[in-house]
């Protein structure tokens, strides 16, 4: 289980705190934070913000990429998908406005729900 922690945050933040000679007080001191705080991160009970990572690569005077893990990898992007809008289906095409999806049936509906029937127009 060390050899996994040590591409974690938490290791590599107590890695480059002891490179720097600061304790977990200094540290906490220097970026703001509390020593309660410095102490989770290290132990992996938290993870930080970015903000807080900033502020931890500031205090320790190395870039922010020193808490990257180089094991990580981006997603594969999803399938290209054609532009424009997709063409309709065949079957769709040949049903046709008598198929009851049409315009008609669309009206007729409406109409039916105003409550304008044709018994009403008699």
């Amino acid at each position: 289980m060390a050899e996994n922690r040590s591409n974690t945050f938490a290791a590599k933040l107590a890695e480059q705190r002891e490179a720097a000679g600061l304790s977990q007080y200094a540290l906490a001191r220097k970026s703001g934070l509390t020593k309660q705080a410095v102490s989770r991160l290290e132990l992996g009970t938290r993870s930080p913000s970015w903000e807080t990572v900033q502020l931890l690569a500031r205090a320790l005077g190395v870039s922010c990429e020193e808490f990257t893990d180089p094991g990580l990898a981006l997603p594969e992007p999803p399938p290209a998908r054609p532009p424009g809008r997709p063409r309709k289906a065949a079957a769709a095409a040949q049903d046709g406005p008598a198929g009851g999806k049409g315009a008609a049936g669309v009206s007729g509906k409406k109409g039916a729900a105003r409550g304008r029937g044709r018994k009403g127009k008699s």
